[in-house]
């Protein structure tokens, strides 16, 4: 790609060639453009892989988002303190759930598409029905995020299959896939899931990235998907990019976000518009319930209304928590955050039969 130094060479050969006689302007204009060109394609090259790297290359800075109040608007500092308090003894009830099922976790690995060992968990349950809960994580976490919500769906009867998705270590990949190739993987584990248990009855579950993960998926599941939980899902990748370029960097979409796109596709594979969430929820039949948090400085609620918005066909819920923030739904909330999942999976889940 064109250097620095290389510009400033076409800009000293320029400069003697105005002095010579015959140099017509259609040549000046060609030159001109020429340049102009070069110029264009370094600076598409420097600034799309600085944010190629900064969001889809695992701790290269997008993880570290930096939000200066101790409260985010819309939420009392008693909030927090109840969020901090719930979200301890989530952890807590986690670690005690992990030391009783002990040796019922069983390490599993699929092979995506394209030829990553995407990496998780089975948790058996003693339970003699076919239900499993599929839970995923959201933008630069883990698998053990999924931890603090697991229990409640294994005390339910479910097996619980809990992921790491691409470029999210244990799992392979070089650059994340913001809930568009991650919808392609979740198909993979879906299948695998069935190919196990022929009986199998399905509910995903996903939060932040996660949520958009499953409901890009939504539109294309098998019927032993019987119903999705999505928790603080955003619109679109190109929209929460949008977004987070203002608020981190204060810049503008265009041209900056362009560049990025175009490093995006020629680097991690995927045109970054493709990822976009409203479509696929749109498509999608199955029983979806949406759930956000009416404080979150992230992913704004205003997604949330738009894709139950969008959602045209099949059953839907929005429930929006007051003063939780991004992803602390199930901090803010906690008893009735599950009492409305498993009622939803209750009256259209599991209705949804083969």
């Amino acid at each position: 790609m064109p250097s620095a130094k290389m510009i400033t060479n076409l800009w000293e050969v320029l400069d003697r060639m105005k002095n010579k006689k015959g140099l017509t302007w259609l040549k000046k204009l060609g030159i001109s453009l020429a340049l102009l060109t070069v110029i264009s394609l370094a600076t598409t090259y420097f600034v799309g892989n600085y944010f190629v790297d900064y969001a889809l290359v695992p701790n290269q800075g997008g993880q570290d988002r930096q939000v200066d109040q101790e409260t985010k608007p819309g939420q009392t500092k008693s909030a927090v303190q109840e969020i901090n308090a719930n979200k301890a003894q989530a952890k807590a009830d986690a670690k005690a759930w992990l030391d009783q099922v002990g040796d019922k976790k069983e390490a599993v690995s699929i092979r995506s598409q394209d030829g990553l060992t995407l990496s998780g968990n089975l948790f058996h349950n003693d339970s003699d029905q076919h239900k499993y809960a599929l839970i995923v994580h959201g933008y630069q976490g883990q698998e053990a995020d999924s931890y603090d919500i697991a229990p409640a769906f294994y005390q339910k009867g479910y097996q619980v299959l809990t992921i790491s998705l691409r470029a999210h270590a244990p799992s392979q990949g070089q650059y994340i896939g913001m809930g568009y190739l991650d919808s392609q993987d979740l198909l993979e584990w879906v299948q695998w899931l069935i190919d196990r248990d022929s009986q199998a009855q399905i509910v995903l579950h996903g939060t932040s990235m996660g949520s958009a993960t499953v409901l890009m998926a939504s539109d294309k599941l098998p019927a032993a998907v019987k119903a999705v939980v999505a928790d603080c899902g955003y619109s679109s990748i190109w929209d929460i990019f949008a977004s987070e370029l203002d608020k981190r960097f204060n810049l503008p979409t265009f041209p900056v976000f362009y560049m990025a796109n175009t490093m995006a596709r020629l680097r991690a594979g995927y045109d970054l518009r493709e990822g976009n969430t409203v479509e696929y929820v749109a498509q999608s039949s199955l029983p979806i319930l949406f759930i956000h948090g009416a404080a979150d400085d992230f992913v704004p609620v205003s997604m949330a209304r738009e894709l139950y918005d969008a959602k045209a066909k099949g059953p839907k819920e929005l429930y929006i928590v007051p003063e939780a923030s991004h992803a602390e739904a199930k901090y803010k909330e906690p008893t009735t955050y599950y009492q409305k999942i498993f009622q939803f999976i209750q009256d259209y889940g599991e209705g949804n039969k083969d």
